[in-house]
């Protein structure tokens, strides 16, 4: 009888031990599901998620290092052909021409507003920036890591900054004395080469049926690109993805030049008109403008899948482009041409 009264009395204080631990884990359970709602409800009300204050630390002293905010000055060691696609001269007799529109404020605000926010980077730094970001193309946090400035800081940037280098570049335009046209032998009143090329994108909302080519599979703007023979840049014209070659050559008002000026004929390929024996007979001759495009896409920007908006894209490829013509402008691809039923290539 009393090991029965014993086993009773143990199997009395186990069940009470198991209860008040089921208890307490119910309990803390609860306050955890409540602590996790009234966390949550908190960061719904703008509280900013906790994070480690180690690594936060950390992460502000890499992108913000201590002392006062001096705007930073280019390094003599930077290797800006590398990171731009100019010679270091080019580049800083771009940055004396843009100084102004760089250091003026970018404030959107009403007209006569006085304020006045200093930036860390100097003007030739974010200039250089902004080159980078073209020849490039990396992404913002990349570029926001490597100058020590936040992602809207580049952003931002490159907002501002892009219209106002396309305004300051002119380097492509139509000849101006035709004596100092380069033409060739078998082709004598053959003066330039045309051609379209794609640049891919992102998918726009609305309107991506604008953007959009069955036969490329993908969102794009078109570039229609005329150069000279000696592969000096002419023209460029952009248009939605969707047109084609000889959509281009509509849309653009070019159809009418020609037809003003029937001397002047320009050397294209089957997308443009004229058939495949016609396009045989001066393929090696119309390489010229496939080359033009090699180098355009040398650039990261013109040859990756952009990720902004068209407009602005547009306005990047034009800078690009002006680039680009600025250096073919200096130094041509050919001088002269001789054909004589004679195959030539693009670089001679």
């Amino acid at each position: 009888m009393e090991d029965e009264a014993e086993l009773l009395l143990l199997l009395g204080s186990f069940v009470e031990i198991m209860l008040t631990l089921s208890f307490a884990i119910s309990s803390l359970s609860a306050a955890y599901t409540k602590f996790k709602k009234v966390k949550r409800y908190k960061r719904k009300l703008g509280e900013r998620k906790e994070r480690d204050h180690i690594e936060q630390q950390y992460k502000r002293q890499k992108t913000r290092p201590p002392g006062p905010r001096i705007p930073r000055q280019l390094d003599a060691n930077t290797d800006i052909y590398a990171r731009t696609g100019l010679y270091a001269e080019e580049f800083f007799e771009l940055a004396d021409r843009l100084q102004p529109s760089i250091e003026r404020s970018r404030n959107h605000g009403p007209t006569g507003t006085e304020r006045r926010t200093r930036t860390v980077l100097s003007s030739e730094v974010r200039l250089l920036m902004i080159l980078e970001w073209l020849r490039t193309y990396p992404s913002m946090k990349k570029l926001a890591h490597d100058y020590g400035v936040s992602k809207a800081f580049v952003s931002r940037d490159i907002h501002h900054l892009v219209p106002e280098l396309y305004g300051q570049l002119h380097n492509i335009q139509w000849p101006g004395e035709v004596d100092k046209w380069v033409t060739a032998s078998d082709f004598h009143q053959c003066v330039a080469a045309i051609d379209c090329t794609t640049h891919y994108r992102n998918r726009v909302h609305p309107r991506q049926a604008e953007y959009y080519r069955y036969d490329k599979k993908g969102f794009s703007i078109t570039s229609q690109l005329i150069c000279g023979l000696d592969g000096r840049i002419w023209r460029v014209d952009f248009g939605n993805g969707h047109n084609n070659d000889s959509g281009m050559v509509e849309r653009t008002g070019l159809k009418a030049l020609l037809q003003q000026n029937p001397n002047l004929h320009i050397l294209g390929d089957s997308g443009s008109g004229e058939g495949r024996d016609w396009e045989n007979q001066q393929k090696s001759l119309r390489s010229v403008v496939e080359t033009v495009f090699a180098i355009v896409k040398w650039y990261s920007l013109a040859s990756s899948k952009f990720s902004g908006s068209p407009e602005l894209q547009q306005v990047a490829l034009a800078c690009i482009y002006e680039l680009v013509a600025k250096n073919l402008n200096d130094y041509p691809l050919r001088v002269s041409i001789q054909l004589q039923g004679r195959k030539v290539k693009a670089f001679s």
